[in-house]
């Protein structure tokens, strides 16, 4: 793969060599290979391009691959957001589009390439600021509420109540347990959510955990339902 701070970008970037999506990328046509669940963890909009509602996820899911035409779209701005979401730390080089982006009042890149660096980037944002958008950027702010909603969808509905039931002897339900024993196993317990996108990434792929034990037989049993942990998180 091309550095990402060539002059000349080249025809075809594979910036993950299996990946299952194929960008066509600007007046250039530059194509840039990528992951579809990556994509759809880190965008909105892609993942409803990519939905089964659309065109582009019912060709995914018939062929296995798909390409998506963005013509209007910076080649080389996309390329460092793209290495970005599949964790190739290149953050000083997006930083600079950021703040080209930021110069020129151009608010959708400005928003695009920040949000890439507030999903993916670990370390601390000084080495990244300048004089130019320190003052415009709360980054630590913005990568803390983003993993306190990201804590809230994975462990939320179980602290409301939404997901706990107990029986007539308020022996709370096993199935809790072992969801909190696999958010562990998987490191996604909240209070260690690193990497943003990555995390993500790992909590649309883990299934329902299935309890090690059964709970204690209840008068009311036929009232249980088992609580559906994946569907939460979507």
């Amino acid at each position: 793969m091309a550095a990402f701070g060539d002059n000349k970008l080249r025809a075809v970037v594979d910036i993950a060599a299996a990946g299952d999506v194929v960008l066509v990328v600007g007046p250039e046509n530059i194509r840039m290979r990528i992951h579809s669940l990556t994509l759809k963890a880190t965008s909105n909009a892609f993942s409803v391009i990519l939905g089964l509602n659309w065109k582009g996820g019912r060709d995914l899911l018939e062929d296995g691959s798909v390409e998506l035409l963005l013509p209007k779209e910076n080649a080389k701005a996309m390329e460092y957001i793209c290495a970005i979401i599949h964790h190739q730390n290149i953050f000083d080089g997006l930083m600079a589009l950021a703040d080209a982006a930021y110069a020129s009042q151009n608010a959708q890149a400005f928003r695009d390439l920040t949000k890439a660096l507030i999903l993916n980037y670990e370390g601390s944002y000084f080495s990244l600021s300048t004089e130019r958008n320190e003052s415009a950027m709360n980054w630590k702010e913005q990568r803390d509420l983003a993993r306190f909603d990201l804590g809230d969808i994975l462990i939320g509905r179980i602290s409301r109540g939404e997901c706990v039931s107990t029986d007539a002897d308020g022996q709370a339900n096993t199935h809790n347990y072992a969801y909190l024993e696999s958010l562990r196993d998987h490191r996604l317990w909240p209070t260690g959510l690193i990497n943003i996108s990555e995390a993500i990434e790992r909590a649309g792929s883990i299934p329902d955990p299935i309890p090690d034990e059964r709970s204690t037989s209840c008068t009311y049993e036929y009232k249980h339902t088992t609580p559906k942990y994946r569907k939460g998180r979507q």
